[in-house]
């Protein structure tokens, strides 16, 4: 049931003993209560948010995979609440790339979300609908890119752009590459340096290591390319 749920299952053993006199739960529980709290405590650390649809803002259900454990052989991904959007994924210390997925919706890359230890990393996500009653030689999304926000920053901001179908590549590769450069055109960092799969994206850029200044970063996809300026103030 908690494979088909996208949930996760932890039993405790409290007892060697597998049916307790009733005497004895008082005392078992003592034992345990703090240990339990704790538990649940520790459940809450790492990224929660709500996924809703960006048009209406209702809630959806969606599928949350982290791309780190993709090739562990578990259950990596965890479902949000077809009620309420809410979704929590426990994770240890470190920087994860998150993709949000609902049937009908354009699936979402968040790259660079970073979780320190015992906190939680709120992340809530819209997903843009499909749109409807498109023919079959028109893609529903074209090429974009957003420019970053906050800007100006320090040090952290994120920069969102769309891949569309790849229909509208004159290669079909699916290789895409977000880069930065200072004013004199040197390439400082790559951000984005793989084949992606259409969809929205969003990548969270940390200009702590760079000096104050003005930046371009410049997205490639195919015969596509775009470039924005950003400010990093310290």
């Amino acid at each position: 049931m908690t494979f088909f749920t996208g949930g996760r299952e932890i039993t405790a053993e409290i007892s060697s003993t597998k049916l307790l006199p009733q005497a004895q739960l008082p005392a078992y529980y003592n034992y345990n209560v703090r240990s339990l709290i704790n538990y649940m405590k520790e459940c809450l650390y790492g990224v929660r948010g709500i996924v809703t649809d960006s048009v209406t803002n209702l809630p959806l259900k969606s599928k949350i995979r982290v791309a780190s454990f993709e090739y562990m052989n578990d259950s990596t991904s965890v479902r949000s609440d077809s009620t309420c959007g809410d979704y929590h994924r426990m994770l240890k210390t470190g920087t994860y790339t998150l993709t949000f997925k609902s049937q009908g919706y354009y699936p979402k890359t968040i790259s660079g979300v970073y979780v320190k230890m015992d906190s939680t990393t709120v992340l809530n996500v819209k997903l843009r609908p499909m749109a409807s009653g498109i023919s079959g030689n028109e893609s529903p999304i074209s090429f974009m890119l957003s420019q970053n926000y906050p800007n100006p920053f320090n040090p952290l901001t994120n920069i969102k752009y769309s891949i569309p179908e790849y229909g509208k590549w004159k290669t079909e590769n699916g290789m895409v590459t977000l880069k930065v450069f200072d004013l004199l055109g040197k390439e400082v960092v790559v951000l984005v340096n793989q084949k992606q799969s259409p969809g929205d994206y969003e990548i969270k850029f940390d200009g702590g290591k760079l000096s104050s200044g003005i930046y371009f970063y410049k997205l490639t996809a195919g015969d596509f390319s775009d470039v924005k300026s950003m400010i990093l103030i310290k």
